[in-house]
């Protein structure tokens, strides 16, 4: 299994974003296809499904609509593990389905324990 770590990452959908996520965990897992033979050894034959999973400490979204929209529409959580700077990486796992907590703050819409799953992981470079 792969981790990846970052400070933020943003909930987009159609590059509109819905929601920001702080301390964000990425993780790649592979599962195998074994074989054993007679003798009981174990031969790994190929790579079978891979999963994509996405988790963060809390979030924010500025409104209940925004928050409610993330809530069981695929979306695209886009990491920036140096910060969202030019020319820095990003990452975007693409067609998330996220649970989390809510909570209302003065301001906003706080997510809490938020976590899912994804359909891919594309790395890339963040232009203005």
């Amino acid at each position: 299994m792969v981790q990846l770590v970052g400070r933020s990452a943003a909930i987009e959908v159609n590059s509109v974003i819905l929601a920001y996520i702080k301390n964000v965990r990425m993780s790649v897992k592979n599962t195998k296809i074994k074989e054993h033979d007679d003798a009981g050894a174990v031969d790994v034959l190929e790579r079978g499904d891979v999963s994509y999973t996405v988790s963060a400490e809390y979030g924010y979204a500025a409104s209940v609509e925004l928050a409610l929209a993330v809530a069981g529409t695929p979306v695209d959580v886009v990491l920036y593990p140096e910060g969202k700077t030019a020319s820095k990486p990003m990452l975007t796992m693409a067609g998330c389905i996220l649970d989390f907590e809510v909570s209302f703050g003065r301001v906003g819409v706080l997510l809490s324990r938020v976590e899912g799953e994804g359909k891919s992981l594309t790395p890339g470079v963040y232009t203005v």
